[in-house]
């Protein structure tokens, strides 16, 4: 008679019963955890990231019929089970094996385990399909002998379900022999998934995580397409027994940046991963390998599985600027020692800064006017920025869908630039390199959190223009020191356009790209050096029959981008130097009127404030009559965007005076 599987459940966490002392598993799921395991893995979850190695291509044919790799040896000494394994194979089903005689192939329809359709000492994310252009990739991370090797389902999909994209990983853990199953990333709505996710030892021993074999994503839920590992949750299997005491750091709530001796108290969370409840452990860090800072934590209550949070009592004050790795780590649970110390400790790098500066956010948004819901998501994000006078630029990459009709100011850089970000739909924005969301979810709190963010890096731009030829010169002053290899992007814009209007309601576009300089992949910078400000100079001559509506109109954003992470560090842009403009500049500032001439009843006023002053606009007819005015308010130092609304005006020549301090200036504005 065929022995049945026996799960033992204890304290929220479930194992194998054993048939040999080194035959047993136990898991902890890590819901919503924010991050990937050990944060060893920091790369985007998308397809073409440098790094990873193919080891299958999907097919139409492996669709519907699942196929198996090569063997594969194992990058990294492994054990399975208790015993070593060096070889595996995956299916494009969804399943690792380490048995190397195993010939057929786990079909794409998944059952509960244990399955007789399963090898034996195998890892399933079972139930997936592989077609055309979805990979089976592998990468190595760490060093030996903590190293982990990743094996990602990356964009695949489902029978039934071939409109979705979905990306998880099985993910070997040296030393600990440690298996986890990661829940990455998925683009697509509901149904969503019915996977298996476990282990299976033989086809009478299996392991598999609550809800399977309708195990759904966790981040396609909430419609979500983060492809950071910010969203992510993942399933550990531990080899043996789960353990009385033991603690894990859960989350580390660090700047990567931060000011000189700016007190920085370490919060957090840790979490019981034991089976007895936690009443008391130490909560300590070091800094750069130094003494350890002790912090004894009574009177918690932390069930097994449990969570809870943690502020440091002595804080981090670096005394100087530089380079600075905190390990943190909780241990000692009521008193024990932590019998698996192996994930006692989390490590971050903190980059100290010699000062700070004001963030100005760079949004970027990707639009089309063929694209219905961007109309609304236009209007928004031109209304946040009404509301928050001088804390963005923004810069509108016009897109070529939704067909038909396809806006004619989509360009191929535009279109690298969307699928740098691994963009899937429009409207679709990122702030500063993040976010990364439906432009109609923009709201004053979400740009202010960027906002708040300090900036450690100072980019100014000084741009003119000769003809069709715009040349564009960036002083770039840091106060950090930043390794080569980070990227000046320089984007020519467009403040407002109206030729490509098309099917979506839209007659007004505003901050349109019409040229990254010299290319989408911007211009790779040298190390950077705290206060050794450095000069870069690019230039574009616009062709004959180029889209530009008026060259007056044209502004040059200029930002740091880190090609790593795609945070941008900071950014500003300039408009076209007068020479008027130039005697109060110190004063003053720059100051234009864009677009000029307008055509309807809006424009802006775009000034660049030395310092912190309450600036007001008003609009005189040519009988030098009042006929619009922007109230008085007290804007920061730095670029700021007035909007002028001119309700009712006849066609003429205008005036837009500015008043700041005691400083009047005066620019003309034409109304066609």
């Amino acid at each position: 008679m065929r022995k049945s599987l026996r799960l033992l459940a204890a304290a929220g966490a479930c194992w194998l019963a054993p048939v040999a002392a080194s035959a047993q598993y136990y898991t902890v799921p890590f819901i919503n955890a924010g991050y990937n395991p050990g944060n060893f893995n920091a790369d985007d979850e998308a397809q073409g990231v440098p790094g990873w190695a193919t080891l299958l291509n999907g097919t139409p044919a492996t669709r519907t019929a699942p196929v198996w790799s090569a063997m594969q040896s194992l990058p990294i000494p492994f054990s399975f089970d208790g015993q070593p394994v060096r070889r595996f194979r995956v299916s494009t089903s969804g399943v690792l094996t380490f048995d190397s005689l195993a010939t057929v192939v786990p079909p794409t329809a998944n059952t509960a385990l244990p399955s007789a359709d399963v090898p034996d000492r195998s890892v399933c994310v079972w139930g997936l399909t592989t077609g055309p252009n979805d990979n089976i990739l592998t990468k190595t991370f760490g060093t030996a002998p903590n190293r982990q090797f990743w094996v990602q389902y990356n964009s695949v999909s489902q029978t039934g379900t071939s409109a979705l994209q979905t990306y998880w990983s099985i993910v070997l853990q040296e030393s600990s022999n440690t298996i986890f199953i990661v829940d990455q990333r998925t683009v697509g709505a509901p149904p969503g998934l019915t996977l298996t996710a476990g282990v299976q030892v033989s086809g009478t021993q299996a392991l598999q995580v609550a809800g399977s074999p309708n195990l759904n994503t966790r981040n396609s839920q909430t419609g979500t397409t983060n492809n950071t590992a910010s969203d992510n949750t993942f399933y550990m299997f531990e080899p043996g027994t789960q353990p009385a005491a033991d603690m894990t750091i859960r989350s580390v709530s660090t700047p990567q940046m931060m000011g000189a001796r700016a007190p920085l108290t370490l919060t957090g969370a840790v979490r019981n991963i034991g089976s007895q409840p936690v009443t008391s452990y130490q909560l300590g860090y070091s800094v750069n390998g130094g003494a350890p800072v002790i912090d004894n934590v009574t009177g918690v209550t932390i069930g097994p599985l449990g969570v809870n949070s943690f502020s440091h009592t002595v804080p981090f004050v670096p005394a100087s600027a530089g380079t600075y790795t905190l390990k943190v780590w909780a241990n000692q649970p009521n008193g024990q020692l932590d019998t698996k110390a192996f994930n006692d400790t989390t490590a971050r790098v903190i980059v100290v800064a010699d000062s700070s500066l004001q963030r100005t956010i760079i949004m970027e948004s990707f639009t089309s006017s063929t694209c219905p819901p961007c109309r609304p998501g236009n209007v928004n994000i031109r209304a946040v920025q009404a509301a928050n006078p001088g804390k963005a630029i923004k810069i509108a990459y016009q897109q070529n869908f939704p067909a038909p009709g396809n806006d004619p100011y989509y360009t191929l850089e535009g279109g690298a630039r969307f699928n740098y970000y691994a963009g899937s739909y429009v409207p679709y924005m990122l702030l500063d390199g993040a976010w990364g969301d439906n432009s109609n979810s923009l709201t004053t709190a979400i740009l202010n959190t960027f906002h708040a963010k300090p900036a450690f890096i100072n980019v100014q731009p000084v741009i003119s223009r000769a003809g069709t030829t715009v040349n564009a010169t960036a002083t770039i002053t840091s106060y950090i020191e930043y390794p080569a290899g980070m990227v000046l992007q320089a984007v020519i814009v467009e403040k407002q356009t109206r030729n490509n209007a098309r099917t979506n309601g839209e007659t007004r576009f505003y901050d349109v790209m019409k040229k990254m300089m010299p290319d989408e992949n911007g211009t790779v910078l040298p190390a950077l050096r705290i206060r050794q400000p450095q000069t870069f100079s690019l230039s574009y001559t616009f062709p004959a029959g180029n889209n530009v509506e008026s060259f007056d109109s044209l502004e040059v954003v200029m930002f740091v981008q880190d090609p790593v992470t795609k945070e941008i560090h900071n950014g500003s842009s300039a408009e076209l130097a007068r020479p008027s403009a130039l005697a109060d500049e110190v004063t003053f500032g720059a100051l234009s009127v864009a677009p000029n001439p307008t055509v309807d009843d809006q424009s802006s006023v775009r000034l660049t404030l030395p310092t912190a002053q309450r600036v007001s606009a008003d609009v005189l007819d040519a009988l030098g009559r009042v006929v619009a005015t922007v109230p008085a308010a007290n804007l920061a130092a730095g670029p700021h965007e007035l909007a002028v609304r001119l309700p009712a005006t006849a066609h003429g020549i205008y005036v837009v005076r500015v008043k700041t301090g005691d400083t009047v200036r005066s620019r003309r504005l034409v109304v066609e």
